[in-house]
């Protein structure tokens, strides 16, 4: 047991929930750049270190 071991879990509730479907289908703005991330990928990532 570690102090991520939980973020396996959470991924895998956030996936059964369809919050990366339901992210896109909220219009967010592409990247605008070669070097930028897709907003989803962000966000998803933001609130599974959290």
């Amino acid at each position: 047991m570690t102090a991520w071991g939980g973020l396996a879990l959470l991924k895998r509730m956030l996936d059964s929930m369809g919050f990366r479907q339901a992210m896109v289908s909220w219009g967010l703005p592409g990247p605008g750049s070669n070097r930028s991330y897709d907003p989803v990928q962000l966000i998803e990532q933001h609130i599974v270190s959290i």
